[in-house]
């Protein structure tokens, strides 16, 4: 940052691997956003495909986007790291490079913070299949605190913003997979206050089938190996959490596609409407395809 330099408010931090067919719709997204006091960060995490030469593009275009990339493929929660060291900002939100944000997402967010108590603030979700169509709704409850956590992730990762001065804020933990979780257990743990829920639908989460969080069996043997290295249980205790924790998951399935069949009619053509403009890249986002091809 240059002497003198203001620093952003926000840092968006985007771990990005083998991501160019989602690129334009995700980092378009943050781009667009009506709050426009913010930097970019995205993390190639040694991509084999076209993103780089797609991230190179943006940094070109806009004096916001920062790039960085891992000397190794070393997962999401590695990449996310670097970013968090590098970031700038007074307030971290997480975005996935194949999910996205509705245009008003971070000016609706960021006043969560206007109360103290808040330490972390996450959004209604719109759950996805690979091809865009809605699956259901995830609501963002009010409050959310350290006991409301303890056997089940309620903070999708693209919907959360937090304070960057937080204790335990400086590094994800180095785990494959349900890094995040650990992290907001983290968060909880060794600060004072709550999570608070943006009950308005501000991300599209996409389901991915191969990915990490979606392979049921890996899930629960990632989810009891975090439990007991990064929340200190026991193997017995730690094997009741993964127990409540998947009842729970499957609880949190249902209610979502019950919410999304709950909202009236009229609201759910607005939100598939929504999904739908987020979903194709506009003429801007195109060119600068072509342009990295």
């Amino acid at each position: 940052m240059a002497t003198g330099e203001a620093a952003p408010l926000i840092s968006v931090i985007v771990p990005v691997y083998n991501a160019a067919s989602s690129l334009h719709r995700s980092l378009g997204s943050v781009l667009r956003q009506t709050l426009t006091d913010f930097e970019l960060i995205v993390i190639d995490d040694c991509s084999t495909d076209e993103s780089a030469d797609i991230l190179e593009v943006y940094r070109a275009t806009d004096n916001r986007v920062r790039v960085f990339s891992t000397t190794k493929n070393s997962g999401p929660g590695v990449a996310r790291n670097v970013g968090l060291k590098n970031a700038r900002g007074r307030f971290i939100a997480f975005l996935d490079s194949d999910d996205f944000w509705m245009n008003n997402k971070l000016e609706r967010q960021i006043r969560s913070f206007d109360n103290d108590e808040v330490i972390l603030s996450y959004t209604s979700t719109i759950l996805l299949s690979p091809k865009g169509n809605v699956l259901g709704i995830i609501d963002g409850q009010h409050k959310v605190y350290l006991k409301n956590m303890k056997f089940a992730n309620r903070v999708p990762m693209s919907s959360a913003m937090f304070r960057k001065e937080l204790s335990g804020a400086e590094k994800m933990p180095r785990i494959r997979s349900r890094q995040d979780y650990a992290y907001w257990l983290t968060l909880l743990n060794r600060n004072d206050g709550y999570i608070s829920g943006v009950p308005d639908e501000l991300v599209g989460y996409v389901r991915r089938p191969g990915s990490v969080s979606s392979n049921a069996w890996r899930n629960v043997v990632d989810t009891f190996r975090m439990y007991v290295s990064e929340v200190d249980m026991g193997p017995l205790q730690a094997a009741a959490a993964v127990a409540v924790f998947s009842c729970l998951k499957v609880r949190k399935e249902i209610l979502a596609r019950v919410s999304w069949l709950c909202l009236p009619e009229e609201k759910r053509r607005r939100l598939q409407l929504e999904v739908k403009r987020c979903w194709n890249p506009d003429r801007q986002a195109v060119g600068l395809k072509k342009a990295a091809s």
